[in-house]
């Protein structure tokens, strides 16, 4: 479908009030909602919503708050909401658009624009200090983007082309808890997420495979001296 602009207040509104009433949802009722969300075809409005090329900032803040829920990303679900997930991880937020250049007469579209989620997560220090309608500022914002990350990774990390995606974000996400008040135990599992986030698949595959073989050696030796004695 084509691209959505996403700048016109009533489509801002409306958006707000869909993932709003989600959200709502999933407090009162996390299985149904999971499930209205996971269905083989996606609800309209967030498959639209995940379309809109440059989403207002407090649409991707209500977006990640419901796709950071403790009921929609439960592993046991993990087979329905991966698509969701996947839509999310190729969308306009995360993968960054072609941007077609000239070079010398020859259209060129090697260069790639920021992803748009970069901006988002340069502004978390901001909205961590403002209200949100009745919501006194909270750094709830902040720790969403964080689970989010951490989901993606999750699901998706073992693959080259999830890391190329994440792994831009890390710095920012650095300098952006910097500036945010957060709690010594987040600040902890922040520093492991982002170290995680920032080691290629194939070497966290090597060192997992280095602990596996010196498991099975101390076994296999365990077991010689066991025929031995």
């Amino acid at each position: 479908g084509a691209r959505h602009r996403g700048g016109s207040p009533d489509g801002t509104g409306a958006m707000l009030k869909w993932l709003e009433r989600r959200e709502q949802d999933v407090l009162r009722d996390g299985e149904a909602t999971s499930a209205f969300l996971m269905a083989s075809k996606l609800p309209q409005m967030l498959s639209d919503i995940l379309d809109v090329q440059r989403l207002p900032f407090p649409v991707v803040r209500r977006l990640f708050s419901l796709l950071a829920a403790a009921p929609v990303k439960d592993p046991a679900l993990r087979h329905k909401s991966d698509p969701l997930y996947r839509k999310l991880l190729e969308g306009p937020l995360f993968t960054p658009t072609k941007v077609w250049v000239n070079r010398g007469g020859v259209a060129d579209h090697d260069t790639r624009a920021e992803p748009f989620v970069l901006r988002y997560i340069e502004q978390l220090p901001q909205m961590t200090r403002e209200r949100h309608g009745a919501t006194p500022p909270s750094v709830a914002c902040f720790t969403d983007m964080a689970t989010l990350l951490a989901t993606l990774h999750a699901r998706f990390g073992d693959c080259e082309a999830t890391y190329a995606l994440l792994v831009p974000l890390v710095q920012p996400m650095r300098a952006a808890a910097r500036s945010v008040n957060l709690s010594m135990d987040t600040e902890d599992s922040l520093d492991e997420l982002l170290a995680v986030l920032a080691t290629p698949p194939l070497v966290e595959a090597a060192v997992i495979e280095v602990a596996d073989a010196r498991n099975s050696r101390v076994h296999e030796g365990r077991a010689h001296e066991g025929r031995a004695g």
